[in-house]
């Protein structure tokens, strides 16, 4: 199994590629069209802002080609940003800046920021990430899916309905960082990598 950490210029990507490599995985962090297409998933790192993501993406003429390896099937792992650029669009940055579209909400600006140690409960007793409920994830971000929506399996503790992990297909996005969750992190993460071979029959 290949892991590919999409490098835009954006995001803790050696954090990320630490917890991938703490799980014992081939990892490589890369932004060439012939390693993304060769991976066995993707992975879009958090931290930074929206439209900037979009730009860059774009400048290095990978945006539209990770759109259509995801859209084709590819599984894929959006985390904190990198799962916010799976939707339509976001209010954070320039208007008219539209993500990926995968998910067809819109991420919005919450109230206050968000940061620290939070619970996130399920949504759904028998979704496949159940052994994750009341686990606790290290959150840092203002904007979010705050929409009561069939692709949210899990909220946040104190911010219902702010989502902290989505999911449609073979296409999985969380708002928390599990590279910076220890424990909880890594759980998450093999639960993933174990639930590969799955995802598209679900």
């Amino acid at each position: 199994m290949k892991v590919l950490i999409v490098d835009y210029e954006l995001g803790n990507l050696a954090s990320v590629k630490n917890i991938f490599k703490s799980v014992n995985v081939d990892v490589i962090v890369s932004n060439k069209l012939r390693e993304i297409k060769n991976s066995n998933l993707i992975v879009l790192p958090g931290v930074g802002n929206f439209s900037s993501a979009v730009k860059n993406l774009k400048k290095k003429k990978i945006f539209n080609f990770l759109k259509f390896q995801i859209k084709k099937g590819k599984p894929t792992l959006g985390i904190c940003l990198g799962m916010q650029l799976l939707f339509k669009s976001s209010e954070e940055g320039e208007k008219g800046q539209e993500g990926f579209g995968i998910f067809k909400y819109r991420i919005k600006k919450m109230k206050k920021f968000n940061i620290g140690w939070h619970k996130i409960i399920s949504k759904k007793k028998n979704f496949l990430f159940k052994d994750l409920n009341k686990k606790i994830f290290y959150f840092n971000h203002s904007y979010g899916l705050l929409e009561n929506t069939s692709v949210s399996k899990f909220y946040v503790s104190n911010h219902s309905p702010l989502s902290s992990i989505v999911k449609k297909k073979n296409i999985i996005g969380v708002q928390f960082h599990p590279e910076k969750s220890q424990d909880s992190g890594e759980e998450f993460i093999n639960l993933v990598l174990k639930t590969l071979n799955i995802l598209k029959n679900e």
